[in-house]
C-alpha cells in the first residue's frame, strides 16, 4: 500500500461487510496484532446524545495534564482521521496507511484460514489501538461506537472508569425496542472491579446501570447537578460553580452554548474524580483549562456571526428537545432558519415535532451517503408542519439561500445529522 489514498479506498472497499455486532471478529484480528489494547489504559465512554462531548471534555482535562492521551470517537465530521488521535492531533496519513498495510496482511491471513471479513469499523477500532500503542499513550479515551454489549470497542479486557452520558431511543433495530433494552445493552460495557459514573437518567435506567455494576463488583457514582450552584449564559457559552467534596467551588467556563453540557461537564468531572483517586495528578486548573479548552464541532457550534448561525448534531428525538430547551433559553422569543438533512432510519418526524413550530422558513437537504432522505421527499413532510419550505440541491445552495434570506434579527439553524455538517464548516472556512 503505496499511499494515504490507496489506504481510504481499501477502507471504503469493506463497507461491503456492512455493520455485524459482536466480538469474535475483532478478538481475531487483534490477536494476530499481539493485542495492542492490553498495553492501555481506558475510560470507556457510552450512551446516547453526549458521549462525544464527554470525550472531548475528558482527553482535553487529560492532556493539560500531562497526560498522553488517546482519543476515539464516531462518527467524524471534519476529517476521516479526525477519529483517531492523540493529544488532539489526527492520526498522521502515513500511519492510516503503515497501520492499514499491517492490518491487511493480518485479514489475507484470516480470509485464507476462512474466516470471515472484519468489518469497516473493527478495522478502523483495531488501527486505533494499535496507534495508541505505537505513540505510547498514557490512557485512552474510548467512545462505544453502537450500543456496549457487542460494539468492538468492547473487547478491551477492562476500564479504569466506565462513563455514561444520556441514554434515550436510537439505533433500535440493533439494541432494542425500549429504553431499557438500550441501557441493558450499552450497561455490557461494565466490567469487574472498575467504577461506573453515569449523569442522571430516568430510575429505570439508574436502576439496569447499578445492578450491572454491583454484578461486576464495581463502585456506582451518579454525576449530581446538585455540585452545580450558579449557572450563567451568554452568546459564547456558559460558567457554571462546581464544588468538589471539601474544596472551594471552582467557576468553570464551558465554551459550548447548548444547555445540555452542563450535565456533561459534571459527569466529566465526576470520572476525573474517580482518576484522582487512582493517583492521576489532576488539578482544578487542570479541570477549569481543559473544559475552556475544548473543542467539540457540531455541537450548538457558532460558524458564523452575521447572520448568526449555528450548527447542531440533533439527529433523534432526546436530541432535538435538547436543541429546542437551548433555544428557547438563549432566543426566546426568537423566529429560526432551519437547515435540514436526516437519514431515513432515524426518528425524523420526532424531530420535527419538537422544532417545527419555532421556525419561520426551512430547507431541506439530502443527506449525504444511501441512508440520507431526499430532500424532495422531507420537504413534503415538513410541509405537514409550515408552508415555508424549499428542497435544495447542496447544503451550499441551502446556506447561501439561508443566509440572503435572514434578516438582522434571523437565526440559522443546521442540525438533523452529523453527516453533512462538515460541509457547512469548509464552506465558512474556505469564505475565511
Amino acid at each position: 500500500m503505496k499511499s494515504y489514498q490507496e489506504a481510504r479506498e481499501y477502507i471504503k472497499s469493506t463497507l461491503k461487510f456492512g455493520s455485524i455486532l459482536g466480538l469474535e471478529n475483532i478478538k481475531e484480528l487483534l490477536n494476530r496484532l499481539e493485542n495492542p489494547q492490553e498495553h492501555l489504559q481506558f475510560i470507556h465512554v457510552a450512551g446516547t446524545n453526549g458521549k462525544g462531548s464527554i470525550v472531548s471534555y475528558l482527553s482535553e482535562i487529560l492532556k493539560e495534564a500531562g497526560y498522553r492521551t488517546g482519543k476515539y470517537i464516531s462518527p467524524t465530521i471534519l476529517d476521516y482521521r479526525e477519529f483517531i488521535q492523540v493529544d488532539n492531533s489526527w492520526i498522521e496519513e502515513e500511519n492510516v496507511v503503515l497501520g492499514i498495510e499491517i492490518i491487511e496482511t493480518k485479514i489475507r491471513e484470516m480470509l485464507e484460514e476462512g474466516l470471515p471479513h472484519p468489518t469497516t469499523f473493527e478495522i478502523e477500532t483495531a488501527l486505533a489501538f494499535w496507534y495508541f500503542k505505537k505513540k505510547k499513550c498514557d490512557i485512552v479515551v474510548l467512545e462505544t461506537g453502537l450500543g456496549g454489549a457487542l460494539d468492538a470497542t468492547n473487547i478491551i479486557s477492562k476500564a479504569i472508569c466506565y462513563v455514561f452520558a444520556s441514554i434515550s431511543k436510537d439505533h433500535t433495530p440493533f439494541l432494542g425496542n425500549t429504553i431499557e433494552e438500550i441501557a441493558t445493552n450499552k450497561s455490557g460495557i461494565i466490567k469487574e472491579n472498575g467504577v461506573v459514573v453515569t449523569c442522571e437518567q430516568i430510575p429505570s435506567i439508574i436502576k439496569i446501570l447499578e445492578s450491572k455494576a454491583i454484578e461486576k463488583s464495581c463502585t456506582f457514582v451518579v454525576a449530581g447537578m446538585d455540585k452545580v450552584s450558579k449557572i450563567s449564559r451568554t452568546p459564547n457559552g456558559q460558567s457554571i460553580e462546581y464544588r468538589k467534596e471539601g474544596q472551594e467551588q471552582m467557576k468553570i467556563h464551558i465554551p459550548f452554548l447548548g444547555t445540555y453540557q452542563v450535565q456533561n461537564v459534571v459527569t466529566s468531572i465526576a470520572a476525573i474524580e474517580v482518576l484522582q483517586k487512582k493517583n492521576f495528578f489532576i488539578t482544578n486548573s487542570h479541570i477549569i483549562n481543559g473544559i475552556a479548552n475544548t473543542k467539540w464541532f457540531g455541537r450548538f457550534t457558532k460558524v458564523n456571526e452575521k447572520p448568526l448561525f449555528f450548527v447542531d448534531g440533533a439527529h433523534n428525538l432526546d436530541a432535538a428537545k435538547n436543541l429546542r430547551n437551548t433555544l428557547l433559553t438563549y432566543f426566546a422569543g426568537k423566529k429560526f432558519i432551519y437547515i435540514i438533512g436526516v437519514f431515513q432510519d432515524k426518528d425524523f418526524q420526532g424531530i420535527l415535532e419538537q422544532t417545527m413550530d419555532l421556525c419561520k422558513k426551512t430547507y431541506t437537504v439530502t443527506a449525504p451517503g444511501p441512508r440520507g432522505l431526499p430532500a424532495e421527499e422531507l420537504r413534503s413532510i415538513v410541509e405537514e408542519y409550515h408552508e415555508n419550505v424549499e428542497a435544495v440541491q447542496s447544503v451550499e445552495e441551502a446556506i447561501v439561500k439561508g443566509c440572503d434570506s435572514a434578516s438582522e434579527e434571523d437565526i440559522i439553524i443546521a442540525f438533523g445529522s452529523l453527516s453533512y455538517l462538515g460541509d457547512i464548516y469548509r464552506y465558512f472556512n474556505r469564505k475565511v
